[in-house]
This record gives C-alpha cells, sequence and structure tokens, in this order.
C-alpha cells in the first residue's frame, strides 16, 4: 500500500469531548474509523486527506478552513508528532469553530462594498454636478439669445428655421441636464408633509395609461399611513420611473405592486446598510415579476448612463434620477431581485410627527404684463449669462445695473440713491455667494425682493439642495419669457 493509500485509510485514534461536540457524535464513535466510514462529505474529505499527506510527507505543520454540510465553518491546524527517527507516526489535529468569525468578516465585506459604491456614487455625483452647473450657464446663454433673436420682426426668414432647431436642440439639452441634477441631489426642491396614499391614489390615473393591456398595477395602502416630508413632483417621478422600468422588464406581461406601510427599523437591519438609521419610517414598494436584474448590475443600476437595456431603448438615467431623488428628500433604497422571478424596489422615508404643520405659500397676484420699468440689480459672474439676462431685462423695460459679484454690487447699493425694487443673484459664486450677498443688502433696503438663480441647488439658502418656504427662485437656464414672468409676479407680490 502506498504512502497516499495509507493515509486515505487513516482512522481516528483519539479524540477530545469538544471535538465530539463540534462534530454531532459520540467520542466511541470516533474511534477506530476513517472520516469517510463516518459519512463525512467527499469535499471534506479530501481537503483533511490532502493535509494529512502533506503533513507526513514533509514533517511540517499546515492548516486548512473547510465548510460543513450544515453551513458551520471550522479551522484545522494540523501538526506532526515524530518517531525516534524523525519521521511522522501521528498528525495531531485542533479544530475550531469559526462560524461566527466567519460571518463577521462576511458582514464586514458588504459594509465595506456598500460604503465603496457609496463614495463611488458621491463621487460620481459630485462630477456630474459640476459638469450640469456648467453646461446650465452656457445653456442660459445660448437660448437667451437665440430667443431674442427669435424675438426680431426683421429677422432673415432662411435663418428663422436654423434658430428654430438651435431652440429645440437647447431646450433637449436642458432636458437632459437637469435629470443629471436629479441625479446628483443639487435640483431645486420644496418639500412639504403629506401622505403618500393620497398621492398614489391621485397618480393611479396616470400610472394605468402608461402600462399595456398585459401589465396589471395592483395597489395596496396601508390603512393608518403616517406623513413624510418630501417633494411631491419628485416622489411622483419617482414611482413614475419605477413603474415604466418595471414595465419594460415585463415584455411577454405581468404584474406590477405599489404597497406602501409603516415600518420600524432597528440597529439590526440598519447596521447592514450603511445609509439608514434605526427610527420610523414609510416604505413605499414598487415590484415587478419581470425578467430580473443581474445580480453583478445590481450595483451599477444606479449610476448615470448604465443601462440593461438595448441600445436606443433608454438613456440610463431613469435610476439615477431615482436614486438622486429618494437621497435628496432623505430617504434610502433597496434593490431586490432574482432572474425571471421579478424585481422588488424599496424605499424608506423618514415618518414625520402628525402634528407638524406647514407653512402657508403666499398668494400671488399675476398680471399678464411682460415687464416693467422698476430698477433691478443684476449679480451674476459667468458674463455669457449676465450679458444675455441684461439684454433679456432691458429689452422689456426694466433698468438694469449688472455687476460681475457680491463686493462690488453690494459697494454700488450703498451709494445708489433711487429706490431698488429687486436684487437678482446667482447663488454660487466666488468671493461672496448670493446668500450673504442678499443678507448684506436687505440689512441696507428692508424692502428689497430677492430672486436667487442656480444652475445647481446645493447649499441654498441653507438646507442642502432644499429651498426655504418663500424663497424666491429660478432654475437656470431660464428663458426670457418665464424670466420675465417670474420677475413680475414677484414684483406684484402682496401677502394674503
Amino acid at each position: 500500500m502506498s504512502l497516499s493509500d495509507s493515509i486515505r485509510a487513516h482512522r481516528h485514534l483519539f479524540i477530545n469531548p469538544a471535538g465530539a461536540n463540534q462534530s454531532y457524535w459520540d467520542i466511541e464513535a470516533f474511534i477506530g474509523k476513517s472520516q469517510r466510514e463516518l459519512g463525512f462529505p467527499e469535499h471534506v474529505i479530501d481537503q483533511w486527506d490532502r493535509a494529512i499527506e502533506t503533513v507526513f510527507a514533509m514533517g511540517e505543520h499546515y492548516s486548512l478552513e473547510y465548510q460543513a454540510p450544515d453551513g458551520r465553518w471550522f479551522d484545522v491546524r494540523m501538526v506532526p508528532e515524530l518517531d525516534d527517527t524523525g519521521k511522522t507516526k501521528v498528525v495531531l489535529a485542533a479544530v475550531r469553530d469559526i462560524t461566527e468569525r466567519k460571518k463577521s468578516l462576511e458582514e464586514k465585506a458588504k459594509l465595506e462594498e456598500q460604503l465603496f459604491q457609496s463614495q463611488k456614487m458621491e463621487s460620481i455625483g459630485r462630477l456630474a454636478g459640476g459638469v450640469a452647473h456648467d453646461f446650465n450657464n452656457l445653456l442660459t446663454g445660448i437660448s437667451g439669445n437665440v430667443e431674442l433673436a427669435l424675438m426680431d420682426n426683421d429677422i432673415d426668414p432662411s435663418l428663422l428655421d436654423l434658430l428654430k432647431d438651435i431652440q429645440y436642440e437647447t431646450q433637449s439639452a436642458t432636458k437632459l441636464v437637469r435629470q443629471l441634477l436629479m441625479f446628483t441631489s443639487k435640483q431645486a426642491n420644496k418639500p412639504k408633509v403629506f401622505n403618500l396614499n393620497d398621492l398614489l391614489r391621485n397618480m393611479l390615473a396616470m400610472i394605468k395609461p402608461m402600462v399595456r393591456e398585459d401589465v396589471t398595477v395592483e395597489f395596496l395602502p396601508s390603512e393608518s399611513l403616517g406623513d413624510i416630508k418630501a417633494d411631491t413632483s419628485q416622489i411622483e417621478q419617482i414611482v413614475m420611473n419605477l413603474v415604466v422600468n418595471a414595465r419594460d422588464a415585463m415584455p411577454l406581461g405581468g404584474s406590477i405592486t405599489i404597497e406602501t406601510s409603516n415600518v420600524e427599523l432597528d440597529e439590526a437591519f440598519c447596521e447592514q446598510k450603511i445609509d439608514l438609521k434605526p427610527g420610523s419610517y414609510v416604505m413605499l414598494l414598487v415590484q415587478d415579476t419581470g425578467t430580473g436584474i443581474p445580480e453583478k448590475a445590481l450595483t451599477q443600476i444606479f449610476e448615470p448612463f448604465f443601462t440593461t437595456k438595448k441600445k436606443g431603448e433608454g438613456t440610463g438615467l431613469g435610476l439615477s434620477i431615482v436614486f438622486g431623488a429618494v437621497r435628496q428628500n432623505h430617504g434610502s433604497i433597496l434593490v431586490s431581485s432574482k432572474i425571471d422571478e421579478g424585481t422588488q424596489f424599496k424605499l424608506y422615508f423618514p415618518r414625520i410627527s402628525s402634528g407638524e404643520q406647514q407653512k402657508k405659500p403666499r398668494k400671488l397676484e399675476r398680471q399678464q404684463l411682460p415687464g416693467g420699468n422698476e430698477t433691478i440689480f443684476l449679480v451674476e459672474d459667468e458674463q455669457i449669462v449676465r450679458d444675455v439676462t441684461f439684454q433679456i431685462l432691458k429689452r422689456i423695460g426694466y433698468n438694469v445695473k449688472a455687476y460681475e459679484d457680491g463686493p462690488s454690487a453690494l459697494e454700488a447699493i450703498r451709494s445708489f440713491g433711487d429706490p431698488i425694487d429687486l436684487l437678482l443673484t446667482d447663488v454660487i459664486m466666488p468671493g461672496m455667494t448670493g446668500q450673504e450677498l442678499a443678507q448684506k443688502v436687505l440689512l441696507l433696503r428692508p424692502d428689497i425682493k430677492v430672486l436667487f438663480n442656480s444652475g445647481y441647488s446645493e447649499n441654498i439658502i441653507s438646507n442642502h439642495g432644499v429651498l426655504d418656504e418663500g424663497v424666491n427662485f429660478i432654475n437656470k437656464p431660464f428663458t426670457p419669457i418665464k424670466l420675465a414672468k417670474t420677475i413680475r409676479d414677484i414684483l406684484d407680490l402682496t401677502e394674503s
């Protein structure tokens, strides 16, 4: 019999009580038996045999880890016991149950992967936000100048179609940039307290026509659902994007379930989710019976322009918009999916006390006047935006003073002897932000109206990406019509 055959026929000479307990056998059952006779799994026997053969052949220590059929993990340390000639006569094995350590390491690896994914998404968001901000400034200049040109009655007919084409493409580019801003959580929003069930009931009339006849939509609302504080238009966009995504995942038909419930998340659940904290939440579930998402794609589905659809069937922005809007409204999103069994999105929004009151919005008394003769101080660091905005306001009759930064505008306001009706300022500017400028100007002229604008809304006024109630804001890129109407509304505003 060869050494290898001899080893594979090895017998247990001794086992202590702890080792027997780990294996669920009595000590007597082990003595004189091989692992194969004891019914050990073949993969465990193979690992042990290779290890013992190595110890006998080399006379050195050996370590291995293996997983038992019941899921437990064991660490084995083998050492040789030598005879008088220096040859190995017996192998001693110390076996430890390391299941808990393995679980701990697996959980740590999952959390590290979540942290890496979170940091990656944050980096992508910062990059996308910066690009979107710069593009919005460029689009403001392009669209503003095009629309000013279109207002000219003497325009050459041969150029009219070209200008209209530019106008159309600029509008398309604007929509794309706004989608990027939604992903980066830098799109301005106006949160309010509301009941998610009420919003979803109102949306059903819009949702059902969006799906085909072979797709059913079921709404399962919780009877005592708590309120959340969020931007209703963004929540609507979240739901619509998830429904469209679910519909496209069911080319042969299926069902979409939309469900709400109150949930309490404890530490045990949240410690496995890097962006969730224990507390009271309202959960929104959107589930389909579609084709599912491949496991390797689950960590990428929220990235801008990533899509599992065929070329030409999607932009890859739908789920990135969902991700950004959920995060901006202080929520979290979890996804699970199985191929050919469907996908489930769970969205968690902090549940608020029902007693929180909403501020009443100020009422606008709109006049249909495109312009006026009031005095407006314009502060904008981007020259292309400053120039086109100046031309728009001058064209509709306003007395406009334009400045490239806060300090120069503030100095001019201090020495300006006539009334100033409106301060129109960018939010993010070097040296002095629009918020800082507005605060200083309001100390000098408490009656002045203020209109903020930005290519994105990061750090607007006080909260990250959130407009306080009563603050006037206009997104870039804005059209001359939108700017004129917004300014007119503000100047004609009266308190209710």
